[in-house]
């Protein structure tokens, strides 16, 4: 596994693509389907661009019969109000933060511990054998994940040093 994100992105994109694509094929071939999908993600980020990449590659193999249209940077509100907005049919999926979902899969606050990582090394090491434990949790509390990705190390702050 790769900490700068690249591959990380490039496994989510590989991922979601394989879904999206079995997803959309078992749809009438002859009706485009556009896919709502919402995010706190901001416009413009490393993480919007990589999704529209893969939005693009879709839309290009299935012969524009699969759209994705992104909602970034919180406009369809917080995490817990996108579940909402999924869960009575206004969008179709979501891009979400471990704190987001942590309250429907409470191993994903895992991530989340301060200086619970000394290395990038050690992220590695862990994500490895940690987010496939994480993606079957998130399956059994009734969501389907594409993937993780990194958002770098939790950070502590202070006015005055410690």
């Amino acid at each position: 596994m790769n900490t700068t994100g690249a591959s990380t992105f490039t496994a989510i994109r590989v991922l979601g693509l394989a879904g999206i694509l079995a997803w959309a094929l078992s749809a009438s071939a002859a009706q485009a389907v556009e896919i709502k999908l919402a995010t706190v993600a901001p416009d413009g980020s490393s993480w919007m661009q990589e999704m529209r990449a893969g939005a693009a590659e879709i839309r290009e193999r299935t012969a524009d019969r699969v759209i994705i249209k992104f909602y970034p940077g919180g406009v369809m509100g917080s995490d817990s109000q996108v579940l909402r907005k999924i869960r009575v049919g206004q969008l179709h999926g979501g891009a979400f933060t471990g704190s987001g979902l942590g309250g429907r899969y409470a191993g994903l606050n895992l991530y989340g511990i301060p200086l619970l990582f000394e290395s990038l090394e050690e992220v590695d090491f862990v994500r490895e054998r940690i987010d496939p434990i994480l993606a079957d949790g998130l399956e059994q509390a009734g969501f389907v994940s594409f993937g993780f990705v990194e958002g770098g190390f939790a950070q502590i702050m202070a006015n005055e040093p410690i």
